[in-house]
Formats: structure tokens, C-alpha cells, sequence
């Protein structure tokens, strides 16, 4: 991977710079865009790095990412607008208010590179070498299990269910990593809102993951990701996970 840098001089407006990012994900079907870093360097002036492939056209990027903010920006002052009723006075300062950018760069800077994952066991798990066919099993949220044979290919009981480690191990990933994100994001602005956490979640988790932990929720169903969240964090958790899945 390499990176583009985003220089902004009067603060970022978060939801202009996630609407931003998607937008220039779309366009650039193929190269994989992630948010690296956020660094405030003072007197209003923020850097945003960019994670891209190798063969990105990083110019390219870079000239479309400025060009659609600035249009989202301007769409978001006008909601700001309609929503305040105020004069351009009120809208700088509550840009300012939405730009600071201490909790991020915190929560970024101590943020791992690479997130451990442990993947919890299956009380019920059967010996991994016995073989079963099972036929369609209906998982739930419209995910359906078609006839499997071969070794390990579940946990089956006696009433035919069946609990797919695979699935399983990348739900409690994805438990774990978005766990950990909100946690972090709590802990440096307890004040943020249901729309700033799942901005946040929007941004940290890079296209990749997202499609993994769509693929995962598909499989193993709602209620088995409900089961391995913390009840705090459910709610937000579905929600984005719901968003990703529709492509929203």
C-alpha cells in the first residue's frame, strides 16, 4: 500500500469527509481506499492520510477527493443553515466545534496497527473428524445452508442446528474490532452521537473487512453477531453492519 495526503486548512467536517471518501471509493472501482491517519498541526490546519493500492493513480485521487469535498461541504453548510436559522458567524463556529480533532488524532495515534482477534470456542464443538451430511438448514435473516458433507463442516445437535466456525470466528472478529473502536471513541468523546460513531466505524474499517464481516452476518445471521456484542454497543454494531450490507 502506499498513501495520499489531504491537507485541509480550516478544520474537517467529518460527514463531508466520509460522503467524500465513498464517493471516491466508487469512482475508483477496484483500488482500495482506506483513512491511515488524521493529524492536527495547528491554526485550523488538519492532515488526512490516505491508505491506497500500489498502482493507484494517487494524483488523480487526490484532485477528485478535494473537488467532490467541497461540493459535499458545501451541502452540509447548507443543512447546517436550514437546521440553525443562524448567520455565517454561527455556521463557523459550529464547523469549528464539528472539526476538533483532538479525540480523533488520540484514538487514532493509539490506535494498533494490526487488531488481535480470539475467537471464542464452541462449547458443543464435535470431534472435527467426523463426517455428516447435513440438507438445508435455514440459519435465519434469510441466510440458507445448502447440503454439506465433508470434515468439520459445523457443530450439529440434536435439534439440527448448526453453528458454522467459520462464520463464527469472523462475526467475533468483527465483534472485536468495532468493539474496540467505539470503545475508544467513547473514551475520548463520550459526547459523540449515533451518526458520529457509525461516521467513525465508516471510515476505520477499511472496504476489505467490511465485505468479510457482510459475508459473515449473511451466513451466521443476526443473532449470532447480537450474541458476541457487548448489549451497549449492539444497536450501532447491526446498524452499520446493516449499512455495509446494502451499500449504504
Amino acid at each position: 500500500m502506499t498513501t495520499v495526503d489531504l491537507i485541509f486548512r480550516n478544520g474537517i467536517d467529518w460527514k463531508a469527509f466520509v460522503l467524500s471518501l465513498n464517493a471516491v471509493q466508487a469512482k475508483n472501482e477496484g483500488t482500495e481506499l482506506s483513512l491511515q491517519s488524521i493529524a492536527n498541526k495547528g491554526d485550523g490546519v488538519v492532515v488526512a492520510r490516505l491508505n491506497v493500492s500500489e498502482d493507484a493513480d494517487k494524483e488523480k485521487i487526490h484532485s477528485e477527493f478535494m473537488e467532490i469535498y467541497e461540493l459535499k461541504l458545501k451541502a452540509v453548510e447548507e443543512t447546517y443553515k436550514a437546521k440553525l436559522n443562524a448567520k455565517d458567524e454561527q455556521i463557523a463556529i459550529y464547523r469549528q466545534q464539528n472539526s476538533d480533532m483532538k479525540e480523533i488524532v488520540s484514538l487514532l495515534a493509539n490506535r494498533p496497527i494490526n487488531v488481535e482477534v480470539k475467537a471464542i470456542a464452541d462449547s458443543k464443538t464435535m470431534n472435527e473428524n467426523r463426517k455428516t451430511d447435513i440438507g438445508s438448514i435455514n440459519l435465519g435473516d434469510g441466510a440458507t445452508l445448502g447440503s454439506v458433507t465433508g470434515d468439520n463442516p459445523g457443530t450439529v445437535t440434536g435439534n439440527q442446528t448448526i453453528t458454522k466456525s467459520e462464520s463464527r470466528q469472523t462475526l467475533s472478529e468483527a465483534a472485536t474490532e468495532i468493539q474496540k473502536l467505539l470503545k475508544q471513541l467513547a473514551e475520548t468523546n463520550p459526547t459523540a452521537t449515533v451518526a458520529d460513531q457509525q461516521a467513525f466505524l465508516n471510515a476505520a474499517i477499511s472496504p476489505t473487512n467490511k465485505q468479510r464481516f457482510v459475508k459473515a452476518l449473511q451466513a451466521g445471521g443476526k443473532e449470532l453477531f447480537k450474541e458476541l456484542m457487548d448489549n451497549m454497543y449492539i444497536n450501532v454494531a447491526v446498524a452499520a453492519m446493516e449499512g455495509w450490507q446494502s451499500g449504504e
